[in-house]
């Protein structure tokens, strides 16, 4: 799930059935989202990770994603959130 904002796309949620991770669907299914971002004029990709979320930190990483941002106690447990941003242009 994801929402473009001027030439900006926020990437709000990326979900993968439990047996189906760590076979490179994540992966896939971004590089798709990435690509049509591209070929519509994003320049820019956002999305915010749990800190203790270290596969989801390690697949985005793999994709070029860089953290620029943190937010302390962001979720209502009181974890922090990474934000991350991709250069698509």
């Amino acid at each position: 799930l994801a929402w473009r904002v001027v030439d900006e796309l926020h990437i709000l949620n990326v979900a993968v059935a439990s047996h189906r991770r760590r076979q490179g669907v994540g992966a896939s299914l971004l590089r798709v989202v990435l690509d049509e971002a591209r070929a519509s004029g994003a320049a820019r990709c956002l999305l915010e990770v749990r800190r203790g979320n270290t596969s989801a930190l390690a697949l985005y990483a793999s994709l070029g994603f860089s953290p620029f941002n943190e937010r302390r106690a962001y979720y209502p447990d009181g974890e922090d959130a990474i934000e991350l941003d991709l250069r698509l242009s």
